[in-house]
């Protein structure tokens, strides 16, 4: 995936890959926990709880073999794809460096590379194995992926929304 074989979207940048995010004693992934304490901004203002980190694809049009129904997996047919991540961008802010974030290049290749060369009966599964893709990176806390299939049904397009928390 071009992770730079650590299992981070974006390589390492000095940082130890944990092939288990630390965890609080209510099973939350520190990260995650970390920004739902106020912290400082860098201009000296505070953030809240409240404020949350996300990185978002939007509009992600990917061609692929899905479906349940008879023909549907016949020929490719477009995808339109969402895809949101709650991450700590506190040190990528500092820093200005490619390491501290997640690669979007990177991400946006492995989203192309499942629904290309994977084929799946349900958008379910295909949400599912994308989320799995983005959690992958220990500092991603939340990843939440929509798919939507514009050519099924006339004068609608079903979308599939899956979220996942780590």
């Amino acid at each position: 995936m071009g992770d730079g074989g650590d299992g981070r979207l974006g390589g390492g940048g000095g940082h130890r890959y944990r092939a288990r995010p630390r965890r609080g004693g209510d099973g939350r992934c520190g990260a995650c926990e970390r920004r739902r304490r106020t912290r400082v901004a860098p201009a000296g203002l505070e953030r809240s709880a409240a404020v949350s980190d996300r990185i978002e694809l939007r509009g992600i049009r990917v061609w692929g073999r899905h479906g349940a129904n008879p023909g549907e997996k016949d020929r490719p047919q477009p995808f339109d794809l969402d895809l949101m991540l709650e991450v700590d961008l506190s040190a990528a802010e500092r820093s200005d460096m490619l390491a501290d974030t997640i690669d979007y290049d990177a991400l946006h290749r492995g989203v192309v590379r499942i629904v290309q060369t994977r084929s799946f009966d349900l958008l379910e599964r295909l949400a599912g194995e994308i989320a799995a893709l983005a959690l992958r990176d220990a500092r991603v806390c939340r990843a939440s992926i929509s798919i939507a299939k514009p050519r099924l049904l006339d004068g609608t397009t079903p979308v599939v929304t899956l979220e996942r928390v780590r």
